[in-house]
């Protein structure tokens, strides 16, 4: 063989005749790097769905129902801390983990995924339970249910730990 390209190879035999072929080659095989970006592309599609989704539904001291919004959630969920709803501190884990899966750092970003996960499991220990409607705690209001939001924000919280797993393996 005397020179070689992408799709045509040259050769050369005993007699000095050049003869030239056209080798097909297969596509290249997606790397485990486009695979874990892609994970990370999903978490944070999901992320951004569950904002639109409904995500939990609430009733008050007379039994009026309201539905929270995952965009609701996100921006007012940090107060969740004044009632001991703790969910809402799993966004920041799973940022960081997000974060550190952009950098190629599998081990912490996973660690923090999975950790991420944990917290916003902690959501389900609210339901049915009297949390402080407003800042004076005049009112009451009780979480009677999660909805869909809320399942595709964890959706989106669990990838992360995959992808994570994906880019050590690569």
């Amino acid at each position: 063989m005397i020179a070689r390209s992408a799709r045509t190879r040259v050769f050369a035999d005993k007699s000095h005749c050049i003869v030239t072929a056209i080798v097909e080659t297969p596509p290249p095989l997606p790397t485990a790097r486009v695979q874990m970006d892609k994970l990370i592309v999903v978490s944070l599609a999901l992320f951004f769905v569950a904002c639109c989704l409904p995500s939990l539904e609430f009733r008050d001291g007379k039994g009026i129902p309201d539905i929270m919004l995952g965009l609701r959630a996100l921006v007012v969920g940090w107060s969740g801390l004044f009632g001991g709803v703790l969910g809402w501190y799993a966004n920041p884990f799973w940022l960081a983990s997000v974060l550190l899966l952009a950098v190629r750092k599998p081990m912490p970003a996973g660690l923090l995924g999975v950790v991420a996960v944990g917290i916003a499991f902690l959501t389900l220990s609210a339901i049915g339970r009297e949390l402080p409607g407003d800042e004076g705690n005049v009112t009451k209001t009780t979480i009677t249910a999660v909805l869909p939001g809320f399942y595709v924000w964890i959706a989106s919280m669990g990838i992360v730990p995959i992808a994570a797993w994906f880019q050590r393996a690569a």
